[in-house]
């Protein structure tokens, strides 16, 4: 078995416990062309962080391996969604309130 194929098994394992129960929470795919991965809903002290991890196969799979523990004690602090919609979910988030209801507003008078 290759490490990208245990990377799967483990990111699948953590997305079927997760928010979205193996599927995008979003857009409900169970797999995409991208990729599907996990998303914290909020950080703890000392919690793992992907940016924390080696930018390789191998630093991914450690990822992941740290990471389904703490999904399985607290399923409920985690998003499985596909690679696409979690990129759009990381640019809302740096919105404040105030400009994520106007561009929600915005969003919803545009016609094209």
């Amino acid at each position: 078995m290759t490490i990208k194929e245990e990377i799967d098994i483990i990111k699948k394992e953590c997305g079927d416990i997760s928010l979205g129960n193996g599927h995008c929470w979003i857009c409900n795919c169970k797999s995409a062309k991208r990729g599907m991965t996990i998303h914290h809903l909020w950080y703890l002290k000392n919690d793992i962080i992907y940016k924390d991890y080696p930018k390789n196969d191998s630093g991914s799979l450690q990822y992941y391996q740290h990471l389904l523990p703490m999904i399985k004690k607290n399923p409920k602090r985690f998003m499985y969604l596909c690679n696409t919609h979690h990129f759009a979910l990381e640019k809302f988030c740096r919105f404040g309130d105030k400009i994520y209801n106007k561009m929600s507003i915005a969003r919803r008078m545009t016609k094209t």
